[in-house]
């Protein structure tokens, strides 16, 4: 096992390494939350709910001492991420990839939501990255010890600090998984994500004035305006990001395993799995949606899909690689 340098004291009596999991403030105090990864269930389609739920964490330090002796690194290479809009497999691609054996998979960890908040505005988009980048990186080194790739899917928000990312994580090889609206803006409607909600009572996100006009769900406007605008994120990025369809995952999986660095390996790809069943040692199959309550959404909610699938038509035109996007399946 490589040992990581991180903090004096910071291995257990057992000799255990602790990895972060999440950074915090409390008061004016900022805090980095450390978790030993052997006691985490990887079976989970999501980091958290693999996290222990009596003691999801080891330790705690204060965030400058983290800071200060974390290894810094010009080179991710054995690092993956997996940018998407919402609803789009990504996290049953994330729990396939698990399966091969060869990548550990951090999906959504909570560490990520440094972007997001900054520690309270004190760091800006960069140096969040930058923070983000050192947690990776010691993921990263934890996994190579193990012989694996480290693959990380962002959530569906993180387009917004795309650019930041792929900068602060050079040598990383990064996807774009997209699907078109209907199906999206429909899982959306049935199971509103919580960020979402925030979104809408705080007003967030703007652009598309043309959807201002429209006698519409709230939610469901704001929700396009996240889709759209992680579209227009990725657009025309060429081979920095690979975009992939949700309906040729399968079909190019080996692709994206050979894309991250390491060979697909049994089992295969496997669309029945219910990736975010909360029993992952269950039996739960995935169910999908059928295509008449799809086209039922679609006729209720024909103006906003206008907007939303004219900008897919625009991604799909500039994305380029007919064989990774559903060119002509947007109407």
């Amino acid at each position: 096992m490589i040992r990581l340098r991180t903090l004096h004291g910071m291995a257990s009596p057992q000799d255990k390494i602790l990895l972060p999991c999440a950074f915090r403030t409390v008061g004016r105090h900022r805090l980095v939350e450390l978790v030993d990864p052997d006691r985490i269930d990887w079976r989970h389609g999501f980091f958290v709910r693999g996290l222990p739920a009596d003691l999801p964490f080891d330790s705690i330090v204060p965030f400058e001492d983290w800071s200060a002796v974390v290894d810094r690194t010009d080179n991710f290479a054995g690092t993956g991420g997996i940018f998407h809009v919402s609803r789009c497999g990504s996290t049953l691609l994330g729990q396939n990839l698990k399966a091969t054996g060869r990548a550990v998979v951090l999906s959504e960890p909570a560490f990520m939501r440094v972007l997001r908040t900054g520690f309270d505005g004190t760091l800006a988009p960069d140096e969040a990255a930058a923070v983000v980048a050192g947690a990776i990186g010691q993921w990263r080194d934890w996994a190579a010890a193990q012989g694996k790739a480290l693959i990380v899917k962002f959530n569906s928000q993180t387009h917004e600090w795309q650019a930041e990312l792929r900068a602060a994580l050079p040598g990383a090889r990064f996807v774009f998984l997209h699907r078109e609206p209907a199906p999206v803006l429909e899982s959306i409607r049935r199971g509103p994500p919580r960020y979402l909600t925030r979104d809408v009572a705080q007003r967030r996100h703007g652009g598309l004035p043309e959807l201002d006009a429209l006698e519409e769900d709230p939610l469901l406007v704001a929700a396009t305006r996240r889709y759209c605008a992680a579209l227009d994120g990725f657009a025309g990025l060429g081979g920095a990001v690979l975009p992939f369809a949700y309906r040729d995952l399968a079909a190019h999986y080996g692709e994206i395993c050979r894309h991250f660095g390491f060979e697909g390996a049994e089992p295969g790809w496997d669309a029945s799995r219910n990736a975010k069943t909360p029993r992952p040692g269950s039996e739960e199959t995935y169910r999908p949606v059928g295509p008449d309550r799809i086209e039922r959404f679609a006729a209720r909610h024909a103006e906003l899909l206008a907007v939303a699938e004219a900008r897919y038509r625009l991604f799909l035109e500039g994305s380029g690689g007919a064989s990774r996007t559903e060119r002509g399946t947007a109407k």
